[in-house]
């Protein structure tokens, strides 16, 4: 594949132009989100990620928040890092508390990605979060406050995923990797963070209360 010799050629761009380039249906086989190849981690498993996998403004990578998975206790059960933090009490019933709680973990998950910080403290490190950037930058933050931080860097995640032209909103998933209605997961997620949930667009409202009202011009 890395000399793109022989049938390394066909498979060195990923599944999605392979199965392209090879035809007869074999496009079927090619599990991928825009032809990003999807994790091992299944989204039948951790039902949230169909919308994670279908509709981030990266689609298909696991790394990228999604309530499900950040909540299994493997990756982003809430320790003494993020002193502060909870979910709402029905979140795995769908519903409000569900549609609350995946905007929650996007907003405290954008901010621990900004931060530079490997996920993985959010299971092994003890210290609280908002002391440890207070001790860095000087910053008296509250949890309340990273979590508008990382729903305004997911947003302008959004914002420019559309403005180049990418219709994230019917992107559809392979049919072997959907264990749940992901499309109706993702508008009621919508509803909550502040965007259209039938095109997936930052309100204007949303834009300027995350002081990205320069984005407007670029979207509307």
């Amino acid at each position: 594949m890395i000399k793109r010799e022989g049938f390394g050629n066909i498979l060195a761009d990923g599944s999605k132009i392979a199965s392209e380039k090879i035809g007869k249906g074999s496009d079927v086989y090619a599990i991928h989100s825009l032809g990003q190849e999807l994790g091992m981690h299944s989204s039948k498993l951790y039902r949230s990620m169909g919308a994670t996998y279908a509709f981030d403004p990266t689609p298909g990578r696991h790394t990228t928040p999604t309530l499900d998975f950040s909540a299994s206790g493997r990756l982003g059960q809430p320790n003494g890092l993020l002193n502060g933090f909870s979910l709402p009490t029905e979140f795995k019933k769908p519903g409000d508390d569900r549609n609350e709680a995946e905007k929650l973990i996007v907003g405290i998950w954008q901010s621990l990605n900004s931060l530079g910080l490997c996920q993985f403290v959010s299971i092994y490190q003890k210290h609280p979060l908002v002391e440890l950037i207070k001790a860095v930058v000087g910053w008296n933050l509250t949890i309340d406050e990273l979590i508008k931080i990382g729903i305004r860097i997911q947003t302008l995640r959004q914002a420019f995923t559309l403005r180049e032209g990418i219709d994230i909103i019917n992107n559809k998933l392979p049919e072997r990797a959907v264990g749940i209605d992901y499309l109706a997961d993702y508008k009621g997620y919508c509803e909550k963070i502040g965007w259209n949930p039938e095109n997936g667009y930052p309100l204007k409202e949303t834009l300027i209360d995350l002081n990205l009202d320069f984005v407007i011009k670029d979207l509307y």
